[in-house]
């Protein structure tokens, strides 16, 4: 397909470097390409009924809001000033003590009916900081795309997607049908307060079917025939809009591009989970465990060894997008022999415990070292 639109406004990229990402459909072809992730720990609220912000570090303070549970938030700073909590489980009526400091946060959420600055008519989340008990925040930790192009192929092996990362999420996209024209490109302007956008729509000749552009200069919904005549203008007044079909080139400015790299590139990559070998019994079963033994996975019962529960074992991940340009890496364990598959989710692999999800019923196993 020719390019026939020349960009409006032009900015040189970072240089993008060999893919560092890669995956494949079972048959071999190419799914997806990409610069690979860095990993960011966030903050979520894990109190149930959510958790309080005050004004200062202290339970007396005047509450600002109630932070909602699952909350992402982020630290500013933190205090040395220690507090204990005996929180009682509405559901299981357990109590325990709970220890931890006050600590300043900065989060983004609706504020709720006697929050301060709650408007009835509020549409957007409000950015909000004070000082919560750190004692109900969880750790969280997330992968995130490396500024770059990032290809996504059909499994024919044609192009799907060709999408352009920022550091704040996607900010240029051309999606292309299966004979590798291109149907549409879009492009979105982070670094602007309101969220400009531009969707070009195309004809199988190349030729535009529709623009929909929406920034600080106006509004502009357009449809067109294949020759290029105007068919109806349904919103606001022309503009002179033209967009490239070069991934590289950019109609808005982002100035997040002219970032320097080096300090990205030093962020740590999150690694697939390794386990070392060793055995695990358990936790609600003494005489059933896993033992893990030079590549392979042996699912045992105490005094009833059989061989066909050794597996071959491999972990792959998979990306749920969670919250603007976060994705939670969710990992997954597959277990080989001849028998069959198993297949689980890895919940939690630490020093004392190894916790797992079977897909095939969606029961939680636990175990812990064998002593």
């Amino acid at each position: 397909m020719k390019k026939l639109f020349l960009v409006l406004i032009f900015i040189p990229l970072i240089s993008m470097g060999q893919s560092a990402y890669k995956s494949y459909y079972e048959n071999g072809n190419l799914k997806v390409t990409g610069e690979g992730f860095f990993e960011e720990i966030k903050w979520k609220i894990s109190a149930k009924s959510g958790l309080n912000l005050r004004e200062s570090p202290d339970l007396k303070s005047k509450k600002i809001a109630k932070v909602p549970y699952g909350t992402l938030v982020s630290v500013k700073s933190e205090t040395d000033l220690k507090l204990t909590i005996i929180d009682t489980d509405k559901e299981t009526g357990i109590t325990k003590s709970i220890q931890g400091k006050w600590v300043k946060i900065a989060a983004e959420f609706f504020l709720g009916p006697g929050d301060k600055g709650y408007y009835e008519d509020l549409i957007e989340p409000s950015g909000v900081e004070g000082y919560v008990f750190d004692g109900f925040l969880k750790e969280e930790r997330y992968l995130v795309h490396k500024p770059g192009v990032w290809t996504y192929y059909f499994e024919s092996g044609v192009i799907n997607e060709e999408v352009f990362y920022s550091e704040e999420g996607v900010i240029k996209k051309i999606t292309y049908d299966t004979d590798g024209d291109i149907k549409k490109i879009e492009e979105h302007q982070e670094d602007d307060p309101w969220g400009s956008d531009i969707i070009v729509t195309f004809y199988k000749s190349g030729k535009v079917k529709n623009m929909q552009v929406v920034d600080t200069g106006g509004a502009v919904d357009i449809n067109f025939d294949e020759n290029g005549n105007i068919l109806d203008r349904g919103l606001g007044i022309s503009m002179n809009i033209n967009l490239s079909k070069d991934i590289e080139n950019f109609y808005f400015t982002h100035s997040e591009l002219e970032k320097n790299r080096i300090e990205l590139e030093q962020k740590t990559t999150a690694k697939l989970t390794e386990f070392k070998n060793g055995r695990w019994i358990s936790t609600i079963d003494s005489l059933s465990g896993i033992e893990i033994k030079n590549g392979k996975w042996i699912i045992f019962y105490k005094g009833r060894e059989n061989s066909s529960n050794i597996y071959d074992f491999k972990i792959r991940r998979e990306f749920i997008k969670e919250s603007g340009a976060l994705y939670k890496p969710l990992e997954y364990l597959t277990l080989t022999n001849d028998s069959g598959n198993l297949e689980y989710y890895i919940i939690q692999y630490s020093e004392g415990l190894l916790s797992l999800s079977y897909i095939g019923r969606g029961n939680t196993l636990s175990y812990k070292p064998e002593k």
